[in-house]
């Protein structure tokens, strides 16, 4: 490398200089090497002497740093920070180190990340990321022209914020270089030659041959060209779903070797959003552009300081005219040496600097090669769907959804998490296929098209402990399924499940709400043994259900035993069209029977025409009437026998009785008596009668259908972890509905097939095994003294044992926060905490007490009226803290009468399942934005019929008076005025899935007194002495009708 060498002059001024922000201690430079270029950070080596042998390196580290170098129009700066600085060696009067001097962006290199920018183009993420990195703004200048479309979606992927920001300028064709000042740097951007600027100084530079002698102008004294062969086409292909046959095809060539193709695929330029294939020949060319870019350079020696890359000078007076011209400066490296900075060496050697530069010529665009790796993917990952608040599931046009990578810091589980992610179905074709979308809260598996993070497609679903699988595993492993989840609010579902355990093997089906089948042809339908087919339900507003039926043609039916119908109300038939004829055939191979219980109504328009070929017996209780319009005639084989207290036969022309001896004739004329012989009072004898013995016809047998046996309604996990009997129906998810949906009145069940009635006694029996548990739970809270009271086997208090509390909260809770969440100092307001032998966890909130009763009711009053409860709001918040704890699913809530509310209301807020006891209703806004239409499927309350709460808040309308003493009774004087609020509507009804169940057998209410009868029903003793005796009724029924030997014990 051709140096400028000057002889040192004792006492003359250094040439370089280096100076390290807020360092007091000289440093003098002996020596320094680095390089710059175009779209590359810039590093120099300085070697330094300072005469403080103990400088602190953790002081200097970071700080900024210039080094100066003296030219002749100046000193050349070049600005950085301190990326690197050691103590290399010793001399008596100095110690040397040496500085590696880098920009301030150098520092990006060590910020690692993974995030996600939106709807942003390539400066726009620039600026963030600088921003975020803490890069003042002054410090970088975007001299960009070209306009940039927006990326609908980029990810930078475990890696460097410098590899992220230096990825996307490669690949947007923005190249970058540093412009010095002696305060500071400035990281400039540019895609035009408009941000490149010639040299400072004088821009034209001499070529002056190497000689060995000493030329003293800024000078070049070696310049060589290359010339290589470089890639002459870049042809690009992308794919865009939206428009599967559209050619999203891309090239551009250059105007020597286009036979040089580079084809890529895929282009970069549909899926992430990037544009069309207008785009797609941007990129295209600049791709080429940055191959085209190397194809011609030149390189050359210098002394000239002021070469720096980015700039442009002019090369004059070169032997090879081509030579001469304007260049582009693409990479400067340069060196330099100031021995006598150490007095030592002062006589010894003289300071020196040159440079090597390589440099294209002016007209050629420069694009940065795209050098920096695309991160990848490697397998996939997983994610959650998100979505808007409230939404349960967010889709667009095209079946995507939107997620949350677990990576994601900056998400915020909303719509804005991701981009629409395309969803992998089982089957997809035009108009056809199979369509599962995935909803909001799932997790999905998502994976990577050619491993970029900016193309993720969901290929898959998992479930997880918020989402656990449809049946309990293993236990349920021989069940397969597609069950469905009703929207909004869930609690509802469609399914198809396969059970294929031996012998027990089922398909079952499972319409929500209806269910629609559409046959174009024949429907054929084969069972080999019986079939059980039930219409309607019995339902809050009594029976339901109907069926019809249209057969355009013919209907055949085959019965090969018995037929038995029964209607319980009018049974109409019409035969024949409504204009046209039809014909009734029946025939009857054995005995008709027909038993009409009141009147029976025969009208032919025309004939009737009967023949019995054997015999005809009537018999008539009272009277008999017979209307002939025209002829009578009756004609026997061998007598006519009339027989009655009086008999009239009258003719208004004429009668004639005939006989073998003659006749009798009256008529208008008179009375004509012939015969051979005539008698009168003489002779003869009277004839005799068969006499009048009809056959009673047989009474019908009444028609006793067999009940169909009621199909599987969908078995689903228990919530308690209670067993349930072979056949039976969980608990918790039955559809909202009263006492005669969900209880069989005792005639009826005592009456029905064993067969109907075993399955259903067995549900009822297991769900009063669960109430009465639960029961237990609701009255132990009123225990203050903390003595275990009367719990369930394996249950135990968890609330009274605050080290065993403290870990159910993993600590996140002081105790001073814990006993104000379950038993305040000054307050009525209590809660308790269990846990069974399984490790499940329940909430128990207490009710009223008379003692307590102003402040109850104060309660009641406020949240019934719409209005913010200090209770209420602590009973939700504590159920809301318990329930993040302990896991969705692993808790259950219970609460009585003001505490059943309570328990409602937190219920609603969690999710949980939930048992109420003659509870107090819950007001909309005192679970704000929740789906109250949602409260039946996992609310149960139970009501003693007739206790005093629900009968306010049933007939608020008509009970005035009776409401103030009910008040009174339950909570003091204050009560009284509270409860004749509730008649106006204040307090709503129960929340849930009510259940009324009957006062005790012992109970004996007061005569003169309706209201303290209502008031001594509403207590916790009273629910669990009905829940005991309904309990003991269904055994006895079950027992009865010989359900063990099907269903075995309860």
């Amino acid at each position: 490398m051709v140096a400028r060498a000057h002889v040192h002059e004792v006492g003359a001024a250094p040439v370089f200089l280096f100076d390290i922000g807020d360092f007091d201690t000289p440093m003098r430079v002996l020596r320094f090497s680095g390089s710059e270029g175009l779209s590359s950070l810039f590093e120099f080596q300085v070697e330094l002497a300072c005469e403080d042998h103990d400088v602190d390196l953790a002081q200097v580290v970071g700080k900024t740093a210039l080094l100066a170098i003296r030219g002749e129009a100046g000193f050349r700066h070049l600005s950085g920070i301190i990326g690197r600085f050691e103590q290399v060696n010793e001399q008596p009067h100095y110690a040397l180190y040496r500085a590696t001097v880098v920009p301030m962006v150098w520092r990006l290199h060590h910020r690692h990340d993974c995030r996600i920018f939106q709807k942003l183009d390539t400066p726009a993420i620039l600026k963030k990321v600088f921003e975020t990195a803490g890069v003042p703004a002054d410090r970088v200048r975007f001299s960009l022209v070209n306009s940039y479309e927006p990326r609908d979606y980029c990810v930078q992927y475990r890696e460097s914020d410098w590899a992220f920001a230096s990825r996307l300028m490669e690949e947007d064709g923005i190249f970058y270089f540093f412009e010095h000042h002696e305060d500071k740097h400035i990281l400039v951007l540019g895609d035009k030659e408009s941000a490149l600027k010639p040299i400072d100084g004088v821009e034209a530079l001499p070529f002056r041959r190497a000689t060995g002698g000493v030329v003293m102008e800024d000078h070049v004294a070696r310049f060589r060209r290359v010339q290589e062969v470089r890639p002459g086409r870049t042809s690009l292909r992308d794919f865009n779903f939206k428009k599967p046959g559209l050619p999203m095809e891309a090239d551009h060539k250059a105007e020597v070797d286009a036979d040089l193709e580079v084809y890529d695929y895929p282009g970069e330029y549909q899926d992430s959003g990037r544009g069309s294939s207008a785009k797609g020949a941007t990129i295209a060319r600049l791709r080429l552009e940055a191959w085209q870019a190397s194809r011609m350079q030149a390189q050359g020696e210098s002394d000239c300081e002021r070469l720096c890359p980015g700039r442009m000078f002019s090369l004059q007076e070169h032997s090879r005219e081509d030579y001469n011209g304007r260049w582009l400066l693409t990479h400067v490296s340069h060196e330099g040496s100031q021995p006598q900075a150490m007095d030592e060496e002062a006589a010894q050697e003289d300071f020196s600097y040159s440079n090597a530069f390589t440099c294209i010529p002016e007209k050629v665009p420069y694009r940065p090669a795209r050098v920096t790796p695309r991160p990848y993917v490697r397998g996939g990952q997983t994610a959650v769907v998100v979505g808007p608040a409230g939404e349960e599931i967010h889709v667009d046009e095209w079946g995507r959804v939107k997620v949350q990578f677990h990576w994601d810091r900056q998400g915020k589980l909303d719509e804005n998490s991701s981009c629409w992610v395309r969803v992998s179905q089982p089957w997809g074709g035009e108009l056809w296929g199979r369509m599962f979308i995935p909803r909001i809260g799932q997790e999905v598996i998502v994976d990577f098209i050619e491993g970029d993070p900016d193309r993720p497609i969901i290929t898959g679903r998992t479930y997880n402990g918020a989402n656990l699988v449809p049946y309990e595993l293993p236990a349920e492993k021989t069940k397969s399924t597609i069950k469905s989840n009703s929207s909004q609010g869930g609690n509802g579902y469609n399914e198809l499940r396969f059970e294929d355990e031996k012998k027990k093997e089922q398909f079952f089906m499972h319409a929500e709400r209806n269910m629609d089948v559409h046959v174009k042809n024949d429907s054929f339908e084969n069972i080999l043994h019986d079939r059980h087919q039930t219409i309607g339900a019995v339902g809050k507003d009594g029976k339901v259900g109907d069926r019809n039926e249209l057969v355009y043609r013919d209907k055949s039916l085959t019965v090969h035993r018995h037929s038995q119908e029964h209607v319980g109300g009018n049974l109409k038939r019409h035969v024949g069209s409504i204009d046209g004829a039809g014909d009734v055939d029946i025939v009857i191979k054995s005995n008709r029977m027909e038993l009409v219980h009141k009147n029976s109504h025969l009208h032919v328009k025309q004939s009737v025409l009967e023949k019995v070929d054997g015999i005809q017996s009537l018999a008539v209780g009272k009277d008999l009437h017979t209307s002939v319009g025209q002829i009578h005639a009756e004609e026997t084989g061998k007598e006519i026998h009339l027989k009655s207290n009086k008999i009239v036969v009258e003719a208004a022309s004429g009668i004639t009785i005939q006989g073998p001896g003659g006749f009798i004739t009256i008529d208008a004329s008179g009375i004509a008596i012939k015969g051979s012989m005539v008698l009168i009072n003489s002779g003869g004898a009277a004839l005799s009668g068969s006499g009048v013995s009809p056959t009673a016809p047989k009474d019908a047998v009444e028609a006793v259908p067999t009940v169909p046996a009621l199909a599987d309604d969908g078995k689903v996990r228990a919530p308690s972890g209670l067993p349930v009997a072979q056949g039976a129906t969980e608990l918790a998810p039955i559809k909202p509905m009263n006492l005669a949906a969900t209880m069989l009145p005792m005639a009826l069940l005592q009456s029905r097939p064993p067969t109907v009635t075993c399955v259903q006694l067995a549900q009822q029996i297991d769900e009063m095994d669960h109430a009465q548990v639960r029961a237990a739970l609701a009255a132990d809270v009123y225990n203050q003294t903390g003595e275990p009271g009367t719990l369930p086997e394996g249950f135990t208090r968890t609330s009274n044992d605050p080290e065993k509390l403290r870990a159910l909260f993993k600590g996140r809770l002081s105790d001073e926060e814990l006993k104000n969440l379950t038993a305040p100092e000054g307050s009525s307001y209590r809660a308790a905490i269990y846990q069974d032998q399984n490790g499940k966890t329940y909430l128990s909130f207490r009710g009223t007490e008379n003692k307590e009763g102003f402040k109850d009711w104060k309660e009641n009053l406020l949240q019934g009226a719409g209005m913010e409860s200090e209770h209420y709001e602590k009973g939700k918040k504590l159920a809301q803290l318990l329930n993040r704890a302990v896991g969705p699913g692993n808790l259950e809530i219970i609460g009585h009468s003001k505490g059943g509310g309570m328990a409602a209301a937190a219920g609603l807020v969690t999710g949980a399942k939930t048992t109420t006891f003659n509870p107090a209703g819950v007001h909309p806004n005192t679970v704000s934005g929740m789906n109250m239409s949602n409260a039946a499927a996992n609310i149960n309350a139970y009501v003693v019929e007739g206790e005093v709460l629900n009968w306010v808040q049933d007939n608020r309308a008509v009970i005035q008076g009776g409401a103030v003493v009910a008040g009174t009774k339950l909570g003091g004087p204050i009560g009284g005025m509270v409860a004749a609020m509730l008649v106006h509507g204040t307090l709503p009804q129960a929340t849930g899935r009510r259940v009324n169940i009957l006062p005790s057998k012992d109970f004996k209410p007061a005569w003169y007194d309706p209201v303290l009868y209502r008031v001594d029903l509403h207590g916790m003793d009273q629910v669990k002495k009905s829940l005991d005796e309904h309990r003991e009724t269904l055994q006895n029924t079950y027992v009865a009708n010989g359900c063990e030997a099907q269903l075995g014990k309860r």
